[in-house]
């Protein structure tokens, strides 16, 4: 309660996103045996990576948050997009007054897909048509581009597709 009321401009942050097993572990009236505290469960049920403060903070903490901030100021959440843990922050934001009336901007990227393919070579498969080997490496392997750290060859494109090639040269 240090910072006055209406006194911040925007809110970005990163809280924790209860990626735990501690509600697994019996209710808060379950007695010792249960308690993830000093239980038998106590090891298994940290969070995160094994750390006792991966919770979402309670609902005090976003109305201390909608405190400081000013009319018409934004907060800018990040959080998991896991169902549990997102459905509950949005719930305990709206409980704190904010105003949840505007889409959400998501950052969507892709990572460890198992079966991952390179796009170009499947068109090209798809299409029938097969690169123009521009080189090869040290072991003797085709190469279809510069490699990486190896500075003896200039980068070099071949258009390969039919609908590439009257694009060439009419753009810049």
């Amino acid at each position: 309660e240090e910072l006055g009321d209406e006194s911040v401009d925007l809110i970005a942050t990163d809280p924790p996103y209860q990626l735990s097993t501690i509600e697994r572990f019996g209710k808060p009236d379950s007695g010792e045996k249960w308690s993830v505290k000093s239980g038998v469960y106590h090891r298994v049920s940290k969070g995160f990576m094994g750390q006792e403060w991966d919770v979402l903070p309670p609902v005090e903490v976003w109305q201390e948050c909608l405190r400081v901030l000013k009319p018409g100021a934004f907060a800018f959440i990040m959080t998991t997009t896991r169902q549990d843990s997102l459905c509950q922050i949005l719930s305990d934001l709206t409980h704190a007054g904010f105003q949840m009336s505007f889409t959400s901007i998501y950052w969507t990227y892709a990572s460890g897909f198992p079966k991952a393919q390179n796009m170009g070579k499947a068109v090209d498969k798809r299409l029938g048509v097969e690169r123009e080997v521009v080189g090869y490496d040290k072991q003797g392997k085709k190469s279809e581009g510069v490699m990486a750290g190896h500075h003896g060859w200039a980068e070099g494109e071949v258009p390969i597709t039919k609908g590439i090639s009257p694009l060439e040269g009419s753009y810049g």
